[in-house]
């Protein structure tokens, strides 16, 4: 399916904008026709035993470079039984509330120390006028 998929994104991406939606259709409809076409090839493929299943054709098993092989190990340690990245993250939420909060308790301090400074500044301009 991926030389569909591919030829699907840069047709999709040469759509002029003038009957756009039209050429979207159509170009989906070209997919779904290739994509029926390497279906129709495994199984023919499947009957005539040239594979083991009618999928085998489109199981995609990508050649990684030798630094992407490693991320095994990388995934191993993630799976680890001892490992649980469902907690970590409710931590994390944790902390964010947290931080909400605090950021919240802040604001409002911030706020009120202004309108405190505002009303002081108004009474010495009142102090100031009645002296006038």
């Amino acid at each position: 399916f991926i030389p569909c998929t591919e030829a699907l994104a840069q047709n999709l991406l040469s759509c002029p904008q003038d009957g756009k939606y039209s050429c979207i259709f159509a170009e989906i409809m070209k997919n779904t026709w290739c994509d029926v076409k390497v279906v129709a090839e495994g199984f023919s493929l499947w009957v005539k035993r040239k594979q083991s299943a009618p999928w085998s054709n489109y199981i995609f098993k990508p050649d990684l470079p030798s630094d992407e092989q490693n991320m095994d190990e990388i995934d191993a340690e993630f799976y680890a039984p001892e490992n649980h990245p469902e907690l970590d993250l409710l931590k994390l939420q944790h902390l964010n509330n947290l931080l909400e909060q605090n950021n919240a308790t802040l604001k409002a301090s911030t706020e009120s120390q202004h309108i405190s400074n505002k009303e002081k500044i108004l009474q010495k301009k009142d102090k100031a006028n009645d002296r006038k």
